[in-house]
């Protein structure tokens, strides 16, 4: 079937041109232009290897970067829980501790949140149902028996 499209190709060619080739031209006009298809077909496999290398090579230190900053994260939380129930124990406060940014988290008591509903920092529809679901860790004070 190539074959018939590469002598419809090579006749419309000719044909416009009026040239005629022999038939030993014409054989060697075909098999020339099957080389040079072989040849861009290898030489685009080879592209699309390299590319592909390539973008396993780049995939590695992204992988790293998202395993670095996986493991700062946990351990801001690590940190963050320790400190908002250390907070809960010593301002008898429910202490709620929400991720602001990809590794830092904010702790804020119920007293900073009525403070900054005062301030209107926070709107009046935060509740502690809303805080429940943005909270990563909810800290409930701890009643120590003398």
């Amino acid at each position: 079937m190539h074959l018939n499209k590469i002598d419809l190709i090579l006749n419309s060619k000719l044909s416009q041109r009026d040239l005629k080739l022999t038939p030993q031209q014409n054989i060697a006009v075909r098999e020339a232009i099957v080389e040079y298809a072989i040849q861009v077909v290898d030489a685009y496999r080879s592209n699309e290897i390299k590319a592909v290398s390539l973008e396993a090579v780049k995939f590695f230190p992204s992988i790293i970067r998202g395993e670095i900053k996986m493991w700062l994260r946990k351990k801001r939380f690590q940190r963050a829980k320790r400190l908002a129930q250390e907070r809960a124990n010593l301002e008898n406060r429910k202490m709620y501790c929400i991720r602001s940014s990809d590794i830092k988290y904010e702790i804020l008591s119920t007293r900073d949140i009525e403070y900054n509903k005062k301030l209107q920092i926070f709107g009046k529809n935060v509740d502690f149902r809303m805080l429940s679901e943005m909270s990563d860790f909810i800290a409930f004070p701890i009643r120590q028996v003398p």
